[in-house]
């Protein structure tokens, strides 16, 4: 994908603007929405990153992944990290 290009050369805005567009042509919406999320927190965007992340389906394991990720952006607690890992 090109994005991945952009990505490898941390060209992170333009990255994100071609996940925007295919996301919007609902092309792979689950793993776009996944690197939205990440890329949104590498360019320090963390409130578009968790308006992403709420996108994703509430039984969908990612949901943690993201949350812990931002969670530790965010810088809350450890115990508050673990416990989203441990759920």
């Amino acid at each position: 994908m090109v994005a991945d290009i952009y990505k490898v050369n941390k060209n992170y805005s333009n990255c994100k603007d071609i996940l925007l567009f295919a996301y919007d042509k609902k092309f792979m919406r689950k793993s776009i929405l996944y690197r939205l999320v990440v890329i949104s927190l590498k360019l320090g965007e963390v409130d578009e990153t968790v308006d992403f992340s709420t996108k994703i389906a509430l039984n969908d394991n990612l949901r943690y992944i993201l949350k812990y990720k931002i969670y530790k952006v965010r810088y809350f607690p450890l115990v508050d990290q673990i416990l989203i890992l441990e759920q």
